[in-house]
């Protein structure tokens, strides 16, 4: 019987595109021990806060045992934390008692450690840091260029993939034609986001340069396929 909703594969292959990343595996994978650690420092952190509720406390200065009857003192009934309790004490006694531990290098190596993960990564530190919103615009500048190398290279690695997924869905809908892969052409979004001052001045130097209207609407203004033939067809009419 005929399941309603599938398709018979009428091509040779299976139809499983896998858009793999460089050595297989994922954009963070190979950072995971990274994060893991600072993970591992922050829960740290965490306990050692936590723990600080319970403060050391020692007493000085007092006997071990009731004079009169030499039996031992049970300090632990007396000496009780709770908010209601009197403590008596010898004018003698001293007492001592812990103070906070400083969890401020705790805090610092975290902040580093995060650091090292995004030049790791070649990820924007203020992605994963607030404190590195103020940084300045030459610096800001050149952690972006680390995501555009990144983002142009997986560009370069998915658009086979991508073109062989499209081919084959051609063949199965029998546009033999127009599954050729040797005449398909993947177009990506640029992966540098210019100003809109900054495509207009690149296009009229590439202009006044000879270069031919497609491929400034193309390669400088960033239009897609169809917007650039929206744009000649509109510059016909204008002409007209």
């Amino acid at each position: 019987a005929e399941v309603p909703g599938l398709v018979e594969n009428s091509v040779p292959g299976v139809p499983v595109f896998t858009l793999m990343n460089h050595i297989r595996v994922g954009e963070f994978e190979k950072h995971i021990p990274h994060m893991q650690r600072i993970n591992h420092t922050i829960l740290q952190q965490m306990i050692l806060i936590a723990l600080q509720s319970f403060k050391q406390r020692a007493v000085s200065g007092v006997p071990n045992a009731d004079p009169s009857t030499g039996e031992p003192i049970d300090y632990d009934s007396i000496f009780t934390s709770d908010p209601g309790s009197l403590w008596i004490m010898p004018a003698a006694a001293k007492v001592w008692e812990s103070g906070q531990a400083d969890i401020n290098p705790i805090i610092t190596s975290v902040s580093k450690d995060v650091e090292r993960l995004a030049i790791a990564a070649q990820a924007p530190l203020y992605a994963l840091s607030s404190d590195a919103a103020q940084q300045a615009a030459a610096s800001a500048e050149l952690m972006r260029e680390g995501q555009i190398f990144k983002a142009e290279d997986l560009q370069k690695r998915l658009t086979p993939r991508f073109a062989a997924a499209v081919s084959h869905m051609l063949k199965v809908s029998g546009d033999e034609e127009r599954a050729d892969r040797s005449q398909m052409r993947i177009v990506w979004a640029p992966t540098r986001r210019s100003s809109l001052l900054e495509r207009a001045q690149a296009g009229q130097l590439a202009t006044a340069a000879g270069t031919p209207p497609q491929t400034v609407a193309e390669k400088f203004y960033a239009m897609s396929p169809a917007e650039t033939q929206q744009m000649l067809s509109d510059r016909a009419d204008h002409a007209l």
